[in-house]
């Protein structure tokens, strides 16, 4: 898979590229990398492509949007996840 092969484990010290790897592997436990991989351009546009200053902004109304977006979470066990992610990371308000 491309992603482990070029992508996983590569130092990184972009702040963009950090927090898309941390929405990707947060989102990534229990599931298949391809169900993961093939929503990442809907992650991108969900989380402001992948940035976190922009994406610690939203307001509640726009996080509560998102935990409803099929094209993001997919299934309910994905949404579930989704909100635990996101209330972890401090982004719930």
């Amino acid at each position: 898979m491309r992603y482990h092969d070029e992508e996983w484990g590569v130092p990184v010290h972009d702040d963009r590229t950090l927090f898309e790897f941390l929405i990707l592997e947060g989102t990534q436990a229990g599931l298949s990398w391809k169900t993961i991989l093939n929503k990442r351009e809907n992650y991108r546009k969900a989380f402001a492509g992948f940035d976190p200053k922009r994406v610690a902004r939203y307001e509640r109304r726009k996080i509560e949007r998102l935990l409803r977006d099929p094209p993001v979470w997919g299934g309910a066990a994905l949404q579930r996840c989704g909100q635990g992610f996101i209330s972890r990371c401090g982004f719930s308000r």
